[in-house]
């Protein structure tokens, strides 16, 4: 395999991990229909539509978790963890049963903090301000030493932070300003699943993406709010017990294709609250271009559980947790990343 920079390894690596961890629940580049319920349930029927009524407005917080590990072969092992907290509201503009609503998405705070080799750095913009990060919280770590602009020599993950910044801290603040206050109009179809993503033109620099990840991509809009408005079930209504299945297939480039198997579980039913749980697996489905080729995906796993309200037809809780290891190259340029993620949704009122 060709030696290329540490940089554009992490950089293919880091795209790949933000993809994975949405995986479960994602409306991905192109799928299946939800099979058949596998399992029988027993009980009443349980709504799971979505509902759309024009001129309500949904708020949430949504918080997303990652802890990495890279190895390179000749370098010393880098940590990468990074926590990123969203507060945004939805609300839905038009409706129609049978075209489906347009959603209006707008992004009221954001909180990141980004722990990665030498650069250690937070933001909230309640607080409007950039420092490095402060010891003491669960999402925080110790400042960091360097002077601004410097970094670890040999450093791989502060090669891809660095890059072309002469003060990260100042490139950091910069993109994630440009994040709060945006609005993104969003295509609905009558299941739930988004169709399309609209606006939000000062998310579309490669800067913001690096430091905002996929809030900022229309894909990744797509993946990450999906589950708001669709459980991804073939029926509209399921009974306790009953459980389906649901098949994707995303292009992750370089890397090839992933096939992901998802089956669902209706666990409970309360009042207006249904609990289901997911539990799925990541297969490679296709090889990437040539000099991915040798790498291979193996320990794959991802669970969690949602709570669907079926009065307003609109998702109350999720929790999802993720991890899987990918590693390859050749003997005298080997790379292994371990990665963990979390995700987890909650409606505010």
């Amino acid at each position: 395999m060709p030696r290329i920079t540490h940089a554009r390894f992490l950089a293919v690596l880091g795209i790949a991990a933000s993809s994975l961890m949405l995986a479960p629940v994602a409306q991905a580049s192109a799928s299946a229909p939800a099979q058949p319920a596998s399992r029988a349930g027993s009980g009443k029927e349980i709504d799971l539509r979505p509902r759309f009524k024009e001129g309500e407005e949904l708020r949430y917080v949504m918080t997303l978790e990652n802890d990495g590990l890279t190895e390179i072969a000749g370098l010393d092992s880098s940590k990468q963890k990074s926590w990123q907290q969203i507060e945004f509201r939805m609300k839905t503009i038009a409706s129609d049963p049978q075209t489906g609503s347009t959603v209006e998405l707008i992004y009221d705070t954001l909180r990141v903090t980004l722990d990665a080799g030498e650069t250690k750095l937070q933001y909230d913009s309640t607080k409007k301000n950039v420092a490095p990060a402060k010891p003491g919280g669960r999402n925080t770590s110790k400042p960091s030493s360097a002077k601004p602009g410097s970094k670890a020599k040999g450093d791989p993950v502060e090669d891809l932070l660095s890059q072309d910044e002469a003060d990260p801290s100042e490139s950091f603040l910069n993109a994630l300003e440009s994040v709060v206050g945006s609005k993104l109009t969003l295509k609905v179809a009558p299941d739930g699943s988004i169709t399309s993503v609209e606006g939000g033109e000062g998310l579309s620099s490669a800067l913001v993406s690096k430091y905002a990840g996929p809030i900022t991509d229309p894909q990744g809009v797509k993946d990450l709010f999906g589950p708001i408005f669709s459980v991804r079930a073939a029926k509209t209504t399921a009974r306790v017990g009953e459980s389906w299945q649901h098949v994707d297939r995303m292009d992750l480039s370089m890397l090839g294709a992933l096939r992901l198997v998802t089956d669902h579980q209706l666990k409970s039913a309360s009042g207006d609250r249904a609990t289901v749980d997911f539990k799925g697996k990541i297969e490679m489905d296709s090889e990437g271009a040539a000099p991915m080729q040798s790498f291979k995906l193996t320990d794959t796993r991802y669970e969690g559980s949602y709570i669907w309200n079926t009065g307003i037809g609109a998702l109350e809780t999720m929790q999802q947790v993720q991890e899987f290891s990918l590693s390859g190259g050749t003997a005298d340029a080997a790379i292994k990343l371990r990665n963990n993620g979390k995700v987890k949704i909650e409606r505010r009122r």
